[in-house]
């Protein structure tokens, strides 16, 4: 696991337990402030989202989407320890032609 990515995601997280238990009288709640709710998507989207995260965080952990891809016979976006370097080869060529699509006077 890389470390450095766990700590950025330490804070966040954090900021999203404490908003999502509702308890306002922590220190770190009163050194950030309240939460800005945003009626961008909708007033309770601040408080699904952290959960949704959550659940697709379990479905990875127990590779749930690796058994449904195995159910439905879909081999193309398994993660295999078996692959091959042409599929590597292959995906930097497409990505080398979109850029250059982009970036036609590049």
């Amino acid at each position: 696991m890389n470390y450095s990515y766990l700590s950025r995601l330490t804070f966040p997280l954090s900021y999203n337990f404490i908003f999502i238990t509702g308890v306002d009288r922590t220190v770190f709640a009163q050194v950030l402030g309240p939460m800005e709710i945003l009626p961008i998507f909708g007033l309770s989207f601040n408080t699904y989202l952290p959960i949704l995260i959550a659940v697709v965080c379990f479905l990875f952990a127990f590779d749930i989407f690796g058994r449904l891809l195995a159910l439905c016979h879909i081999q193309k976006f398994r993660f295999d320890e078996d692959f091959s370097h042409a599929s590597i080869d292959e995906g930097q060529e497409l990505i080398r032609q979109g850029f250059f699509f982009f970036l036609p006077f590049y």
